[in-house]
């Protein structure tokens, strides 16, 4: 399979950045990322003129079990491919295989690494490996669709994945004859709503204009200890159609949806939505 050259967005002229510094001057943007991988989306927000409230919306324990993973590990060189759609499933495999079966990146050079989003793609390259690069790939179906059938089919890919990812990539590759071994190696768990109280009052009185969210579970999780009508005014946006759909399902309008599956992508996205209104 031809793989394609990450492509990295173009720089921009001095004006365009200038106009963009304060693109977002006056809007109060809700972040809903875990704390440790924040840092990034609120910088770019702040260097954009956005006032940045940190609300996180998932925390990441380990599995009820590590038996299967351990399983999948043991018999490591079956596999052919292996298929990342998080930051949290690499670090989380990653742990697991170091820690206990003392795995290194050098057993996985071989094997060919498909990613889902610029972050995932940059968490793999942190432990010395090269994912392949699809830059059209946005979300899990894209990565489905970009994985033709001669190219899978008699594959063996593992698919170390959180324990509410949605199946219909693993099921797609199987319909084009891969064999798909999906293992949890993390939990995805709902934060305490203590904190909650703050964040309704700031809806109360107008006070948020943006919520951003990068996963299902996080929309979820907000919809539930915030509840959606009470983000009726305020914009919304996501870093891929997976999580607009999630967002939709929720009684949500999904006003901006991310460029590219990045920090980057979704900050651009936010900033060109208000530049055109």
């Amino acid at each position: 399979m031809q793989t394609k050259e990450r492509r990295t967005p173009a720089r921009r002229t001095s004006t365009s950045k200038r106009r963009r510094k304060n693109a977002l001057e006056g809007k109060t943007v809700i972040v809903t990322r875990p704390r440790d991988q924040a840092s990034e989306l609120v910088k770019l927000l702040e260097d954009a003129g956005a006032t940045v409230v940190l609300f996180p919306m998932i925390e990441i324990t380990e599995p009820v079990s590590w038996a299967r993973c351990d399983d999948c590990l043991r018999n490591l060189s079956s596999y052919d491919c292996l298929i990342f759609t998080s930051s949290n499933a690499v670090k989380q495999f990653f742990f697991r295989a170091k820690s206990t079966f003392q795995t290194s990146s050098e057993q996985l050079t071989k094997k060919r690494i498909f990613v889902v989003g610029g972050g995932t793609a940059k968490t793999v390259e942190r432990y010395g490996l090269m994912p392949e690069s699809y830059p059209e790939v946005k979300d899990s179906g894209d990565l489905a669709d970009a994985l033709k059938a001669e190219f899978v089919t008699g594959k063996k890919f593992l698919f170390p994945r959180g324990d509410i990812a949605q199946g219909a990539l693993a099921d797609s590759l199987r319909k084009k004859g891969a064999v798909v071994d999906e293992v949890v190696v993390y939990r995805t768990g709902q934060p305490s709503s203590a904190d909650a109280v703050h964040i309704q009052r700031a809806f109360s009185s107008g006070d948020l204009t943006i919520l951003t969210f990068f996963s299902p579970s996080s929309v979820k999780n907000f919809v539930d200890i915030v509840g959606a009508d009470m983000m009726r005014e305020s914009r919304v946006a996501v870093i891929g159609q997976t999580t607009a759909d999630a967002a939709k399902d929720s009684g949500l309008s999904v006003d901006m949806i991310a460029e590219w599956p990045s920090p980057e992508g979704l900050v651009s996205s936010i900033v060109r939505y208000f530049e055109q209104r």
